[in-house]
């Protein structure tokens, strides 16, 4: 996992990086290795649906905020993938 630093956005949610804040990178592929950065929450919510409704982004509401993170994910993957 590299360093972060000042600047740095989680490419989901958009969330700044700032000291203390968990980010991590995402594999979008191993092989060739390709990652993108990600705030924790943003993270947990790609491995674990179970912790959807916990995410800060779920302000959006019951049934907007799956839709909308989901439409999110697709274009940071197709984006990384170019």
């Amino acid at each position: 996992m590299s360093k972060f630093t000042d600047g740095d956005r989680c490419a989901i949610c958009d969330k700044p990086w700032v000291a203390g804040v968990s980010f991590v990178n995402h594999h979008v592929r191993y092989d060739p290795p390709i990652t993108v950065i990600v705030c924790k929450p943003c993270h947990n919510v790609l491995h674990n649906s179970a912790v959807m409704f916990k995410h800060p982004m779920r302000k959006l509401g019951k049934a907007e905020f799956p839709l909308a993170f989901a439409r999110k994910v697709v274009k940071v993957y197709r984006k990384a993938l170019k």
